[in-house]
């Protein structure tokens, strides 16, 4: 895509995303999911980007390591999940998660577990579907 790339920006975009989805679970407000939603949107925007380019990116990184190319379905991944973070900003933000949890114990339990559920899919569709769908065309 002709971008300045070093490892060194690339690894400091991977801290500030981690810093910014840490502070929106562990305190929470506008400013933090409005953050979070800007993140995955710029994500999205950059694989798109270079997706009409035909620039052909190996990995996204997401899962810390080669074999992850980014696809259509990764991009509607992360746009639903800015969409989230940003009707999370624009209505009642939630406060830290921990104090959710705790004040209403008995609606913590399946909420981590519908939580856990929904990351497991995500993962699945953006990094084994793809696999599994070149398995397939390729007759295996």
């Amino acid at each position: 895509m002709r971008l300045p790339a070093s490892v060194l920006v690339v690894r400091l975009l991977a801290v500030a995303e981690t810093v910014i989805g840490v502070a929106a679970l562990a305190k929470g407000g506008r400013l933090a999911w409005f953050l979070v939603a800007v993140s995955y949107l710029g994500f999205a925007g950059f694989v798109l980007l270079a997706m009409a380019h035909g620039e052909a990116i190996s990995s996204c990184g997401c899962f810390g390591g080669p074999g992850t190319p980014p696809t259509l379905t990764h991009v509607l991944i992360a746009l639903s999940a800015s969409g989230l973070a940003v009707a999370a900003a624009v209505t009642r933000p939630p406060g830290p998660l921990l104090d959710g949890l705790r004040s209403d114990p008995l609606i913590a339990v399946p909420y981590v577990i519908l939580i856990g559920c929904c990351v497991w899919f995500a993962y699945a569709a953006i990094a084994v579907l793809p696999r599994t769908a070149s398995y397939r065309i390729n007759g295996g």
